[in-house]
């Protein structure tokens, strides 16, 4: 096999892979690369580029924009996250989203419990 063939393969497969939606590191695995060299792979062969709204990272904390509000104003809901959200006031509003660990929802309780810092 000559290099332009084993070239061609290669472009092959990350011409492929990067329609399927696969990441660079999985393309870089698949054809013994590194991450950069998919991505340059991918610009010099005109592929477009991803949409980063679309993409999700699968280890990727929430933001506190994924869980707005939707409890009741002014009381604490019977089912739901107990945080509250905003100013502490007569008029407080919590957060109302599933509960996860005890009172909370996954994000609340990720900014409730902290890990303690050994020095």
């Amino acid at each position: 096999m000559t290099f332009q063939d084993a070239q061609a393969t290669r472009d092959a497969i990350i011409t492929t892979m990067w329609a399927q939606g696969h990441s660079l590191r999985g393309i870089g695995a698949k054809i013994g690369r590194g991450r950069n060299a998919v991505a340059d792979s991918a610009k010099r062969l005109g592929l477009p580029a991803r949409d980063k709204a679309a993409y999700v990272h699968p280890f990727r904390k929430p933001k506190a924009t994924d869980y707005p509000p939707i409890g009741p104003i002014g009381t604490f809901p019977d089912t739901g996250c107990k945080y509250i959200v905003g100013d502490v006031t007569p008029q407080f509003q919590c957060c109302g989203h599933p509960q996860h660990k005890g009172s909370w929802c996954e994000f609340h309780a990720g900014r409730v419990f902290t890990q303690a810092r050994i020095a």
